[in-house]
């Protein structure tokens, strides 16, 4: 291998062996099969590349499971070996550091120590061996694990670059070809090679490209597999791998100014990244699309709505799972100022769940003046703008909301919800007095007696239920035509209630039990009075312009309540030891430059 970097192969080439491609000076050579390494087991017919390419994947999954969903980042103080080797201008590019950088192995043993099984940290590494060798065994049939086939020559890294997706076209094979490539870390080049030539029944084919040894699989000639520097094994169609090669480990995706922008967001040593170019991503994606249904106008008004880039990380605390994502902000996209949420503290403490976000009206109204924009949609939103004009047209609905959540609450065994919309000034709460009661009045005109409407006095606050009785009157065989079969809507009812006072609007579906909870709420047992949420928002950063929150545990609770008896025993004995740390979850979102989105998953001994 030289120490300058020769000139790339240009065009993707047709189907054909490594030596039929064109490339810089090769030296075509035919390579044995290679025995299987000690203790792989008899070796298993199959193509190659479903082989290394799904062990590969399997590793990288691995990886993400073990940390939970996405892969995501924190700043990356160690650096990545596998992203100096990619490619420069991947579409996507993900990767596990199973290495456990800096300090996500004591922060990654901190949180499963809360498990069954992994307090004694100094046994973590075996721990972890154990998980790996099941999923490789699992993905293998039995036929391999980790400890013996992957362990003594995996260097802990794992990254995956999609540098293009096919474009549906029978007439030119090489567009409708994905372009990709797979990278590991490695400790042993050797044992690695001697690995992926295990799945070979066959002698694959060879060359040498720009000092490296390349080789191709019998069964598919256009996936090449080869050990970079001696540092990364790379497996991957052979303009990626060629590509990966002519970086010397000094030009790739690692080195290059946007990927450092988008480690900058973070804020340590991550589990695992995950990077989006979404112009190119996206306008892959259009090429594709528009090749079975053309949609002209579209692309322009959405890619400018688009970030340059995306990245999310995944990185462990010692009592939460930190999911976090982050992109350059968009010029003319205004999500609005970050603030900590006015709700939670007017929400019952039984809450289970709420999906609240900020100025949802003002949200409403942007997102129709930008669809507006679109040439598609103008025609359907300007009919909508339309109808709706009889009763108060778009902005008699939108005007008045603040902010909005939705809610579900849980008291003993009973379940309720609706929706809480703040009312950001007197003007606002006029405006929304004036709109429900043309709506309680237009839907008592249109129910012709079969809603019922009534108020009731309750803390001060008039509650008003809309009630459409049994709603298989609703049904064909009822008094006036609905889609819904009579025997599936049997004896079930459907009520609205609502009521507006203390800056609130609130809806209760199902009655006014809901209704009643938000009134009845006080300081010291609201949503924002309970520790698990108050934790679980603090880890996702409490100030921002939406965010979610689920009570994991009190919802574990109510599902093993309901277990049958049968089941319980065992499920309290296997089961709930490694669900009882779990405690909620939180997301959030925050504007600003870059913007922010977090997923916390929150455990407590």
């Amino acid at each position: 291998m030289t120490d300058d970097p020769r000139t790339p192969t240009g065009n993707p080439t047709e189907e054909g062996d490594l030596s039929a491609a064109p490339t810089a000076p090769t030296q075509p050579v035919e390579v044995p099969a290679a025995s299987p390494p000690s203790g792989s087991g008899p070796r298993r017919a199959g193509g190659a590349l479903r082989w290394a390419v799904a062990i590969l994947v399997v590793v990288l999954v691995a990886g993400v499971a073990s940390a939970a969903f996405y892969l995501l980042s924190g700043a990356a103080n160690t650096p990545s070996t596998v992203a100096s080797w990619a490619p420069p201008d991947p579409l996507f590019y993900a990767e596990a550091r199973f290495d456990l950088p800096g300090d996500q192995k004591e922060r990654l043993g901190e949180f499963l120590a809360h498990f069954p099984g992994f307090a004694d940290q100094s046994t973590l590494e075996s721990k972890l061996d154990e998980t790996f060798d099941r999923l490789i065994r699992s993905a293998s049939d039995g036929d391999r694990d980790y400890r013996t086939n992957i362990k003594p020559w995996f260097g802990g890294q794992v990254g995956l670059a999609v540098l293009d997706i096919p474009v549906p076209d029978v007439s030119n094979a090489a567009a409708s070809r994905a372009r990709a490539i797979g990278l590991v870390s490695v400790t042993d080049p050797a044992k690695a090679i001697a690995w992926v030539e295990s799945f070979e029944k066959e002698p694959g084919t060879a060359e040498t490209y720009n000092g490296t040894q390349l080789s191709g699989f019998a069964d598919e000639p256009r996936i090449a597999y080869g050990v970079l520097g001696g540092k990364v094994l790379a497996v991957g169609d052979l303009d990626s791998v060629h590509a990966a090669v002519d970086t010397l480990g000094k030009t790739g995706f690692g080195a290059t100014e946007t990927f450092k922008a988008a480690l900058a967001t973070a804020s340590g040593d991550h589990l695992g990244l995950v990077f989006v170019d979404m112009k190119r991503y996206a306008a892959a994606i259009a090429r594709a699309v528009q090749a079975v249904a053309p949609s002209p106008g579209l692309d322009q008004a959405l890619f400018q709505r688009l970030p340059p880039w995306v990245v999310f990380d995944a990185r462990a605390e010692s009592d939460n799972l930190l999911f976090e994502g982050a992109s350059p902000a968009v010029l003319g996209v205004d999500p609005g100022p970050n603030r900590v949420s006015a709700l939670a503290p007017r929400l019952p403490g039984s809450t289970l769940a709420v999906v609240e976000a900020h100025d949802v009206g003002k949200a409403i109204n942007a997102a129709v003046s930008a669809a507006r924009a679109i040439p598609e949609y103008r025609e359907g939103l300007d009919e909508l703008t339309k109808a709706l004009e009889p009763v108060g047209g778009l902005d008699s609905f939108t005007s008045w909301i603040g902010d909005a959540a939705l809610v579900v609450t849980k008291n003993g065994s009973s379940y309720a919800g609706g929706l809480v919309v703040a009312l950001p000034d007197a003007a606002s709460a006029s405006a929304a007095q004036a709109k429900l009661a043309s709506l309680r009045n237009l839907a008592t005109l249109a129910g012709s007696g079969a809603i019922k409407v009534s108020d009731a006095e309750y803390a001060g606050a008039t509650i008003t239920t809309l009630d459409l009785g049994d709603l298989s009157g609703l049904s064909p065989s009822g008094s006036s035509p609905s889609p819904l079969p009579r025997d599936l809507l049997g004896g079930a009812r459907l009520a609205l209630s609502y009521t507006i006072h203390g800056g609130l609007v609130v809806f209760g579906i199902g009655g006014d039990t809901f209704v009643k909870s938000v009134l009845d709420t006080t300081a010291g047992t609201s949503l924002a009075d309970q520790p698990r949420y108050r934790t679980a928002v603090d880890r996702a950063d409490g100030s921002n312009v939406a965010q979610d929150y689920l009570d994991v545990r009190a919802i574990l609770d109510a599902v093993e309540a309901e277990l049958p008896a049968s089941r319980k025993a065992d499920y309290v004995a296997n089961v709930k030891p490694y669900l009882d740390p779990i405690q909620a979850i939180a997301v959030s979102s925050k504007s600003g430059d870059p913007y922010r989105a977090r997923f916390v998953l929150t455990v407590s001994k």
